[in-house]
């Protein structure tokens, strides 16, 4: 339980970080689904999605954990090519940080219990 609630955190801050809520729309190249990776989380959270949109001109991060629990996040922020933003799990507050560098999100899950490394790769969609 403990380390569910390490690596939410984590996670949650690396969301947070990519997400962060700013005046600005989402920029298109955050707009979308991205695949996260947290290889130093509890299994149930080394891999999940980022979703992220754009709703009344402010942007808008959902993580959606490997259960299929999805979770709205706080304070997101995008500037340039940084985002940030926080999720709440089971109590804890984890604060994401993120960078775009490429085609990928490198960041950081921050918790009470310390932090964990996340990348994150944009979804491609499916041929038909």
């Amino acid at each position: 339980m403990r380390k569910l609630i390490v690596f939410v955190s984590l996670f949650l801050g690396v969301v947070a970080g990519v997400c962060g809520q700013s005046s600005a729309p989402v920029k298109g190249n955050f707009n979308g689904v991205w695949e996260y990776k947290a290889p130093e989380a509890p299994y149930e959270y080394s891999t999940g999605k980022f979703i992220f949109k754009e709703a009344d001109g402010k942007p808008v991060v959902t993580v959606k954990l490997q259960s299929g629990t999805e979770i709205k996040a706080q304070n997101v922020k995008i500037e340039n090519d940084s985002i940030s933003f926080a999720v709440t799990i089971e109590y804890e507050l984890v604060k994401v940080t993120g960078k775009l560098v490429g085609n990928k999100i490198a960041g950081k899950a921050s918790y009470s219990q310390g932090v964990i490394t996340v990348t994150a790769e944009k979804s491609v969609p499916k041929a038909n």
